[in-house]
């Protein structure tokens, strides 16, 4: 699956992957997604969410008050995303074929995580305050589209 990713959206999926480790959490969520966009620090994502405000620090700190938890049941899914996750994934490659790109980058995984909207990612998005909307449109303007 990694093949189909910009060197940029497979970094930002390997930070997620890290930070989920380094919650402690056995799974990689939108959450850990939206870390590893804005991590990655280099791609249209990262550029998009922190021109927005929404930074690094924000973000994982909202997850630890109210994701993470001390001593969860840690339940392993497959290459170790939530369903939630891959299905976010799937839909990131169809935002790439749709703008014509062969592979997925890290702008098209922002877009298919706002487009599906009823994920965690989205609501730390809401309660920093910042429009997916206005995300959604600032990505499109940033890819030209």
């Amino acid at each position: 699956m990694q093949s189909q990713f910009t060197d940029k959206a497979q970094a930002a999926l390997a930070f997620a992957a890290k930070c989920a480790k380094s919650l402690k959490q056995g799974y990689i969520g939108t959450e850990h997604i939206l870390v590893g966009l804005i991590k990655e620090g280099t791609g249209v994502a990262a550029k998009v969410l922190t021109d927005n405000g929404i930074t690094l620090e924000g973000v994982l700190k909202m997850i630890k008050e109210l994701i993470a938890f001390e001593s969860g049941v840690v339940i392993q899914e497959r290459e170790g995303y939530s369903p939630r996750a891959l299905k976010i994934l799937e839909e990131a490659h169809k935002q790439a074929a749709r703008f014509g790109q062969k592979l997925t980058g890290t702008e098209h995984i922002l877009l298919a995580l706002i487009k599906e909207g009823e994920n965690v990612a989205v609501r730390l998005i809401n309660t920093l305050n910042v429009s997916p909307q206005k995300l959604y449109v600032d990505v499109l303007v940033a890819i030209g589209a």
